[in-house]
């Protein structure tokens, strides 16, 4: 189930986000992440914000966060949710409200970076991020040509 954000949600999302993210990214200790849990709570302040709850629960179990320019601020689920279609529920949901057109994403988030190639976007752009001490690539989607009949 797809759902608005509500204060209840902060804290769980804070710990999932800190998780994830610590998977995500292996070259990358989880006190980084904590000490970057300010970039997180700001992304819950973005222009669209929208929470994905497993069947039956009213808890937090994934987030998607995208500012007024299209960018996506943050997108994640707890473990038990992936490979479930939750993160493809939450992007399309904005998809479909043509909220998300780009998103940037660390170099050696392979999941994540699969996972939006799936959903249209391509690599425009590569920049160093020097507080990761990687390359964080710019993504764009390219809307899906109709094939006519």
């Amino acid at each position: 189930m797809i759902r608005p954000l509500v204060p209840a949600d902060r804290q769980r999302l804070e710990r999932l986000w800190i998780d994830t993210f610590s998977q995500a990214h292996p070259s990358l200790p989880r006190r980084f992440w904590e000490a970057r849990l300010v970039v997180f709570r700001d992304s819950l302040g973005a222009d669209a914000v929208h929470v994905f709850s497993m069947r039956g629960l009213e808890r937090a179990d994934g987030l998607i966060a995208v500012n007024r320019d299209g960018e996506l601020c943050c997108l994640f689920v707890a473990r038990a949710a992936q490979g479930s279609g939750a993160g493809s529920l939450l992007l399309e949901h904005l998809l479909e409200e043509g909220h998300v057109s780009r998103a940037r994403i660390l170099e050696e988030n392979l999941g994540g970076r699969f996972f939006l190639q799936r959903h249209g976007f391509v690599e425009v752009d590569r920049n160093s991020n020097p507080v990761a001490g990687q390359q964080e690539l710019l993504m764009e989607r390219r809307q899906q040509q109709r094939r006519s009949a």
